[in-house]
């Protein structure tokens, strides 16, 4: 696929690809250059997995909600700064990709998404995280990388089915105590963030017991 110069072409395009997968469970509109989404997506209610990636799209419509079915929805490289409440009724949800987009906050009905295990939230504007993300108790790979973090909240401490997580090119000036509960972390991504962490130790991130001890022994 391609990006038209014309939005209407755009729109139409994705309409003609929408109108091709009415059967279907799996549809992408990804490089389009689509800025608004044609009513028709949302008739499509046996879809299980969406992908809108690459486009200009600003906002997505309430009727988001009726994807029921969805368990993977891919919204990269967009210019969302926000998602509609509706989203919260997309509880088969297990994977959410928002990576670069214009996100200044977590939106608080993904952290009721308590079905995900992958959650990708880079290169956006997030400043803090909130505690409610403490209930995605599922997640696996969390992807918060390219943000202004200063700081993480308790509850990622609750988050103990997690194998990865990605704060690399933050702002971070510590780690809360209760990052030790992830036993089951596989790969710990911190680098270009301003910790006390020599960076031999940094770059061992397939060894997150190592980065983490340094740090709390040393803090």
């Amino acid at each position: 696929m391609f990006s038209f110069n014309n939005p209407n072409d755009a729109y139409n395009e994705a309409k003609r690809i929408i109108e091709r997968n009415t059967h279907n469970y799996k549809l992408s509109l990804s490089f389009l250059g689509l800025s608004s989404l044609p009513p028709e997506l949302f008739d499509l209610t046996n879809l299980q997995i969406l992908e809108i990636m690459v486009n200009k799209v600003h906002t997505l419509p309430p009727e988001i909600g009726r994807l029921t079915q969805l368990t993977h929805l891919s919204l990269v490289t967009n210019q969302l700064t926000d998602l509609p409440p509706e989203i919260a009724k997309l509880i088969d949800l297990n994977s959410l990709i928002l990576t670069e987009n214009k996100f200044t906050s977590l939106p608080v009905e993904v952290l009721h998404l308590e079905k995900l295990k992958q959650l990708l939230v880079g290169a956006n504007q997030l400043s803090e995280i909130p505690p409610e993300i403490g209930n995605l108790t599922q997640l696996q790979e969390l992807s918060l990388n390219k943000n202004l973090l200063a700081s993480l909240p308790a509850e990622i401490g609750k988050l103990t089915s997690l194998k990865y997580l990605n704060l690399e090119k933050n702002k971070l000036t510590s780690l809360p105590l209760e990052i030790q509960n992830l036993k089951k972390l596989e790969k710990l991504k911190l680098a270009e963030n301003p910790l006390s962490i020599p960076q031999e130790i940094i770059e061992k991130e397939d060894e997150p017991r190592i980065i983490l001890d340094y740090f709390f022994k040393n803090a």
